[in-house]
């Protein structure tokens, strides 16, 4: 009887080393691993994220909402090319938004590289803003991954305080609807 007993008391201590060494060896390195990528990533995007906002602070000229269109129009004279033939005179207008309506404002010819120009500028800082929204998101996201990587679901162990070495859990926390 003496035999089997201390057989099973050997098989449960040999139960919980194999337990402690999975913890301790496969848990931490996969959490470790999994982490020093998540703060790699969260660096890069933070990174990228300086660019765009280091070239929206670089932009100092006018912008220009919209978007250049050429027309080709008639003039309305009977003995006009365009009269004729139906091709038209090309004429170019900014195309933009207004209260939610497009709306067509004429360009001269000899503005239209300046208007060009600031309505490219303008684009480019839209693609910045987009892309730090993007980022933004996707920091977010690797943060909370982060978080849930590091959260610890150990349970807490207190000293009994006997000196004897024996730890016990501590009871669930309950929450009883107060909140202070």
């Amino acid at each position: 009887m003496y035999t089997v007993d201390a057989f099973w008391l050997l098989v449960g201590f040999v139960g919980l080393l194999l337990h402690f060494w999975y913890v301790v060896t496969i848990l931490t390195y996969q959490m470790k691993a999994d982490t020093s990528r998540l703060k790699q990533l969260i660096r890069q995007a933070e990174e990228s994220r300086q660019d765009h906002v280091q070239a929206i602070l670089r932009e100092d000229g006018p912008l220009r909402s919209g978007s250049l269109v050429k027309l080709h129009r008639k003039c309305g004279k009977p003995t006009c090319h365009c009269a004729t033939d139906g091709t038209g005179h090309p004429t170019t207008y900014l195309s933009y938004k207004q209260d939610g309506k497009t709306r067509m404002l004429y360009v001269p010819a000899t503005a239209e590289p300046q208007v060009t120009q600031e309505a490219q500028r303008y684009r480019q800082l839209r693609r910045h803003r987009a892309s730090l929204a993007k980022l933004a998101r996707q920091s977010l996201k690797l943060v909370d991954q982060l978080q849930q990587a590091l959260l610890s679901t150990e349970p807490i162990m207190r000293d009994t305080g006997k000196g004897s070495g024996v730890t016990r859990r501590l009871p669930p926390r309950r929450n009883w609807g107060c909140h202070w």
